[in-house]
């Protein structure tokens, strides 16, 4: 069901196949977008867009998409995720954040003297918060993609499959 699609220009696309939940209209400031709810299977395990899905119950997944069809609750649709996004997104979240933490951590070891009582603690706390300082930059990242008309993560539906997918119902 769901097969990796090469696109030259961006790489490997994960698609994945589901059932709209619900129906965000567009706004001035947002996109139109849809909840779906897809069929968690052997290969989400190994995903690098897992984590943008929620688990809902048993096998079944939520994930919020940009929806530039014009879908409807009830629609069986594709969703595709552009393989860089996933990569980029998690970069932000994960990566950014643990080499914030062991900069600080390293900086904190060349501040203090290793006379210093509670070197390693305050170096430590140093680290975490550099760490905790990516939020708010990450934050405002996310932010400026969505406003300047491309979410984060760039899951978007790419079109409406007509057979049915008896799985996700």
């Amino acid at each position: 069901m769901s097969e990796p699609m090469t696109n030259d220009l961006h790489g490997e696309n994960l698609e994945e196949e589901g059932v709209v939940l619900a129906v965000e209209p567009a706004a001035a400031d947002a996109p139109a977008s849809a909840r779906v709810r897809l069929l968690a299977g052997e290969h989400c395990e190994g995903c690098p867009a897992s984590a943008m899905c929620r688990p809902e119950t048993g096998d079944r997944r939520i994930m919020e998409v940009a929806d530039p069809l014009g879908v409807a609750v009830g629609d069986r649709v594709r969703v595709t995720v552009p393989g860089g996004a996933v990569l980029r997104a998690s970069f932000l979240v994960y990566g950014l954040p643990l080499l914030l933490l062991l900069l600080g951590v390293w900086l904190g070891t060349r501040i203090w003297a290793p006379e210093v009582a509670l070197r390693d603690l305050w170096s430590f706390l140093l680290g975490a918060g550099m760490a905790g300082a990516a939020v708010p930059l990450v934050k405002r990242t996310v932010e400026r993609t969505e406003t300047a008309g491309g979410p984060m993560l760039a899951a978007r539906i790419t079109a409406r499959v007509t057979e049915a997918l008896e799985a996700a119902e």
